[in-house]
């Protein structure tokens, strides 16, 4: 663990590190970042979506703030992703 990361876990704070799809990642976002901004506004977490070194396929979202919060963020942006998922599979064309 990092000095930076030990400090803020004493204060309380939580960071979570997801890897997301790319393909996902508009879902996720929303358009012009709203979807992150409304849940960092709801939560008061601070929400950063980037890119993986040598990984060109997936994302990380790293999500910041109070423990609870940072729990309650993820959450919600799971829902946006398994919205943005279930809304790609029924916009393809059945077969």
């Amino acid at each position: 663990m990092r000095r930076s990361e030990a400090a803020l876990k004493i204060l309380g704070y939580a960071t979570q590190f997801i890897d997301e799809l790319n393909k996902s990642v508009g879902g996720l976002i929303g358009r012009g970042g709203a979807g992150t901004k409304e849940v960092q506004m709801l939560t008061g977490t601070k929400i950063g979506i980037r890119e993986i070194p040598d990984d060109p396929d997936n994302r990380s979202l790293n999500i910041a703030g109070p423990l609870a919060n940072t729990c309650a963020a993820y959450m919600l942006m799971m829902k946006r992703y398994l919205d943005s998922e279930a809304a790609s599979l029924s916009s393809k064309p059945s077969r």
